[in-house]
């Protein structure tokens, strides 16, 4: 979402997407486990504005900085992180702007499992634009 200029189309499965972290972050439970996933590219402790500048529920509120990006993102109805309430609330915010997108809510957990049993849906979503592109340029 932040390079539409490079990317013509995005997908995710299960994807961590979080609104907003408790202040304090605790260092346990739910919330430390993404701590400590998040320290990494996000830092620690944690930039939040960065953190804010790269989140796709935040570039969501304004998808005309990457009006011509394909998107595509499924989540588990019972992901043990919880990342089934994020993924619902993009759809929201992307459904409220008006932005054509593929959201699915499938049955499963978190993991390979859930990867395993669902990529295809993704890859065949980048065939199609890919398919739509190639059109496009010719």
């Amino acid at each position: 979402m932040r390079h539409p200029d490079v990317f013509g189309s995005a997908s995710a499965h299960s994807a961590a997407l979080i609104a907003k972290f408790p202040d304090p972050l605790p260092a346990t439970g739910r919330w430390g486990f993404y701590a400590r996933v998040l320290q990494e590219p996000f830092g620690s402790p944690l930039n939040e504005a960065y953190f804010d500048a790269n989140n796709p529920l935040t570039l969501a509120e304004h998808p005309e900085s990457f009006s011509n990006l394909a998107l595509y993102f499924d989540c588990g109805d019972q992901d043990r992180y919880g990342f089934d309430a994020g993924a619902k609330e993009l759809d929201q915010i992307l459904t409220a702007k008006g932005y054509p997108h593929q959201f699915v809510l499938r049955p499963g957990n978190h993991g390979w499992t859930y990867l395993d049993q669902y990529l295809h849906f993704s890859l065949e979503f980048h065939g199609k634009a890919f398919g739509k592109s190639a059109a496009r340029s010719q």
